[in-house]
């Protein structure tokens, strides 16, 4: 009878292990160009499993003759007179063998439209700007439309101040920018605020000055209030009609935070203005915190990712709804700093949450919705790397990119991890 136990239980077990096996599928792919130091923001992918990554490309060795000349040759790299980040695109077949490299500006997002067959790609460039009696330099959104071909459509939004493009969204007759924008001060005067911002390759403007440049006539701007220091922007998600995203504003200065939920809805921006007091309570702590993230489920689930400043010991996800009537927070112990932990609500209901494991190597951690500890997905990707980016894609997939900028390496990695 003894042994019929441990038969059953090593059974059990094997069981057990091979569909931990099965789960646990990841394939890695690498974008390294000698010389050359990548950053991939972001990738989509169309029907048919083909893939367009954005982001940006750095010059990391000035001789050319220790540089990849297939990327010398795309970016005319004959000369270099500095480390400034060049933004590239790389388009590539389902297993991510490279099939174009072009030349672009630094792009921030990428959504595959179906119903164009297009690729539109948000974008930032930096611009030289004159204000009355002052110029100055400043970022500026861009869009491009393009196919896996490259045949692209630019069309430029410009601000008299600098304007970044944090995230994007497609309607059906629009296009909606989320930015943060300066008031191109510098040091403690400095200010920022976001900008929700509509609009249409339908509503362009001609250039003044002749050139054959397509520029976005805004269809309408919404802002926040500007507050002292930089803001950070979280995904945007969708929930019936309403977008929602949050920021986490640093003053360096005073070393002060805050924190704020926006809804926009009905074009118009509103403020949650429960959201930091809601966080404290949660919290149980009313002092400096980072948002990592936060996801609106189909569901009217809003999950929050957030941490105390500068800690290694715990980061809390907090389950709550968009009227905060009730909530649950989980504590996570940490394996090294949080500022970098990210989170993603997949289809599903369950969540996927990347931080750092025990033998300093990021896992994925998945959780039901009820934010129970499904499995761990471990990696050996080591804890200089950074996340920029995890998204579900087709076929019950996960894809997060990864970068580290170090002296000693330079690498781009893309992960294709396998939930089944």
């Amino acid at each position: 009878m003894h042994r019929f136990i441990i038969a059953v239980l090593s059974i059990m077990v094997t069981v057990f292990l091979s569909a931990q096996t099965k789960h646990s599928k990841i394939s890695a792919h690498h974008f390294n160009y000698k010389g050359f130091a990548t950053t991939i923001e972001d990738d989509a992918q169309d029907e048919n499993g083909n893939h367009l990554l954005v982001g940006e490309i750095r010059v990391i060795e000035e001789q050319e003759k220790k540089r990849d000349t297939v990327i010398n040759k795309i970016f005319n790299l004959t000369q270099v007179y500095s480390r400034d980040r060049l933004g590239i695109i790389i388009v590539t077949d389902s297993n991510y063998n490279t099939i174009k490299i072009r030349r672009s500006f630094n792009g921030k997002k990428v959504i595959y439209d179906e119903a164009s067959k297009q690729f539109f790609i948000g974008a930032n460039f930096f611009d030289y700007i004159k204000v009355d009696d002052n110029s100055f330099s400043a970022w500026q959104p861009v869009i491009i439309k393009t196919n896996l071909e490259l045949a692209s459509e630019i069309y430029f939004l410009r601000k008299d101040y600098s304007c970044i493009l944090q995230d994007m969204r497609l309607e059906k007759d629009r296009i909606l920018l989320f930015t943060r924008s300066t008031n191109n001060e510098i040091l403690k005067k400095r200010k920022e605020k976001v900008e929700v911002i509509a609009v249409s390759t339908e509503n362009i403007k001609e250039d003044t000055t002749g050139a054959r440049i397509k520029n976005f006539e805004a269809l309408l701007t919404q802002e926040s209030s500007f507050e002292s220091g930089r803001v950070t922007i979280t995904d945007v998600s969708k929930f019936n009609n309403s977008y929602y995203f949050a920021t986490s504003t640093l003053d360096q200065f005073k070393l002060t935070n805050s924190i704020h939920l926006y809804e926009f809805k009905n074009d118009r921006i509103i403020e949650v203005k429960i959201f930091p007091k809601f966080i404290q309570y949660a919290m149980r702590y009313d002092g400096w915190m980072h948002l990592n993230n936060g996801y609106v489920d189909s569901k009217s689930n809003y999950y929050i990712l957030v941490h105390k400043a500068a800690t290694k010991e715990k980061i809390t996800l907090i389950k709550t709804d968009t009227i905060f009537r009730q909530f649950a927070v989980k504590n996570i112990p940490l394996n090294d700093y949080a500022e970098m932990n990210d989170f993603l609500v997949l289809r599903n209901g369950n969540l996927v949450l990347l931080s750092i494991n025990e033998k300093g190597n990021w896992s994925y951690y998945i959780y039901t919705d009820k934010m129970e500890l499904l499995q761990e997905i471990k990696t050996t990707l080591y804890r200089k790397y950074r996340p920029m980016r995890i998204k579900e894609s087709g076929g019950n997939q996960l894809t997060c990119l990864f970068t580290v900028d170090m002296t000693t390496k330079n690498d781009c990695v893309v992960h294709r991890v396998d939930l089944r």
